[in-house]
């Protein structure tokens, strides 16, 4: 298990994708439809009956104890009862008010891992209506699903960069290690809403570790004042992290779940070096009680932009 925490930190970070994201399929093509697009489906139709209902309790069961739901603003709500309280006030002060979605997307980001979009159209009680999109994160836990996350999404084109996550638009494009060390690839783009970046990576395979997959999402946290990411690895295990700008490099704190449940962390220092060159350290690093040793700068070069 050590060998998760041994890989490069910076392209282990926070979304090319594990599997290209597919259209939702009409209904002749349903029994090619995946278990996890499956699952989407069932969560799509229970959220639609639940806030149809105005049943904010049975709308916020479908999230994780731990879920978080940003709205168009960037603010975060965060665990399920804080989430069920938003949703009654809503209800509150709409009753009547009715939603239908419309899956658009679907992508495997790892085991029991899929993110999702769709497009959400909510009609009022005197008949007026809204359009938006949303995102999220879905995972599995105790064989149920859970909504991890949940993004309202303007439906106007590119709305305005949320604070500090504009300063980290020099790391788009792709990106590759050099020298020594397993080899390393990452793209790094904006999403469609302009108010997330993801990366996807991969990892080749040595002698100690296997070749691995994943996606970041990083996402500028409006109630906590600072850029958060999370990091879903094809293996299972998935990390936290916390950014601070400082001059020219972003100081990083990282916790990390390992399938087999232990955790880990480590401090990870990424320096622009300039617009093409990057480098990163990781020191303080531990699996459960176990200290690690630091990892010597590691440079990352810029393919294209």
């Amino acid at each position: 298990m050590q060998a998760r925490l041994l890989l490069p930190a910076f392209l282990t970070l926070l979304s090319p994708a594990l599997s290209p994201a597919q259209d939702a399929p009409a209904p002749a093509a349903a029994a090619a439809v995946s278990p996890e697009e499956a699952a989407v489906r069932e969560t799509i139709a229970a959220y639609t009956a639940a806030y149809n209902k105005g049943d904010s309790a049975a709308l916020a069961a479908l999230f994780s104890d731990d879920a978080e739901w940003i709205d168009t603003d960037g603010a975060a709500t965060t665990g399920r009862p804080a989430i069920e309280a938003l949703l009654r006030n809503v209800f509150a002060s709409s009753k009547g008010r009715t939603i239908d979605i419309a899956l658009e997307s679907v992508r495997r980001i790892a085991p029991d891992v899929v993110s999702l979009r769709a497009a959400a159209t909510i009609t009022d009680a005197d008949g007026t209506t809204a359009s938006g999109n949303y995102t999220a994160v879905q995972v599995k836990k105790d064989a149920k699903w859970h909504l991890f996350q949940f993004t309202e999404v303007d439906s106007d084109d590119a709305p305005a960069t949320p604070s500090l996550l504009g300063t980290l638009d020099n790391l788009t494009g792709s990106w590759k290690t050099e020298g020594d060390g397993p080899a390393n690839q990452s793209t790094i783009e904006w999403s469609a809403s302009g108010k997330f970046i993801t990366r996807t990576f991969s990892i080749a395979g040595t002698d100690d570790s296997e070749a691995s997959e994943g996606t970041e999402i990083i996402s500028w946290d409006a109630e906590q004042g600072h850029i958060r990411s999370w990091v879903f690895e094809s293996d299972g295990s998935f990390s936290e992290r916390t950014w601070t700008p400082d001059g020219n490099r972003w100081l990083i704190l990282s916790r990390t779940v390992l399938p087999d449940g232990s955790v880990g962390g480590e401090e990870i220092t990424l320096t622009i070096a300039d617009k093409d060159k990057l480098t990163w350290t990781a020191a303080n690093r531990s699996i459960g009680d176990q200290t690690l040793p630091n990892l010597d700068p590691v440079t990352i070069k810029r393919v294209t932009k």
